[in-house]
């Protein structure tokens, strides 16, 4: 594989090291979720979008969350048998069409939901203890901003529904 040509421009340099910036956050991020896996009161990460998702936009078939959440259908649905087993989530007949389901979130998922996003924010403030109010508000904008802008992209190269996997697979190469 050639080596890709050195960023030249100002915007391609700093895009560069934005995307330096964020792999590195990733990884150490991804590294001290996996260090709190252990504990018992954790939510196991790969479960944790589905939980905010349900709690924010309400009871939805599968294949609209994973959509929504740009995953393969059958990954939403191995967690989500992981989440009734653990009784997270249940399920309840789509009322347009009753030969289906939507998976909604219960009481006891609720409840484990609000210690995770209670214990996450309590790590930020932990690891953020020496930053102002207004370095982390700052942050979360750019974060929050940047994770718009993926998600309309990931929206607008692959705009087949339910069928993000194939999908990209048709469009990979494309930009």
């Amino acid at each position: 594989m050639p080596t890709p040509e050195p960023p030249r421009t100002a915007p391609e340099r700093s895009a560069a090291e934005l995307a330096r910036v964020l792999a590195r956050l990733l990884h150490r991020a991804g590294r001290a979720a996996n260090l709190e896996t252990g504990r018992s009161d954790c939510l196991e990460r790969s479960l944790a979008p589905i939980l905010e998702h349900l709690a924010e936009q309400g009871p939805m078939r599968i294949g609209v969350l994973a959509e929504e959440l740009l995953t393969d259908p059958s990954t939403v649905s191995r967690h989500a048998d992981h989440l009734l087993a653990l009784g997270y989530v249940r399920r309840q007949p789509d009322p347009g069409d009753r030969r289906a389901w939507h998976l909604a979130l219960t009481g006891v998922g609720a409840g484990a939901l609000d210690d995770h996003r209670r214990w996450r924010a309590a790590y930020l403030a932990k690891v953020t203890r020496d930053w102002s109010d207004e370095d982390r508000r700052h942050l979360s904008r750019l974060v929050d901003r940047l994770a718009d802008e993926l998600f309309r992209d990931a929206r607008r190269r692959y705009p087949v529904r339910g069928t993000l996997r194939s999908s990209a697979r048709e469009n990979r190469g494309r930009s």
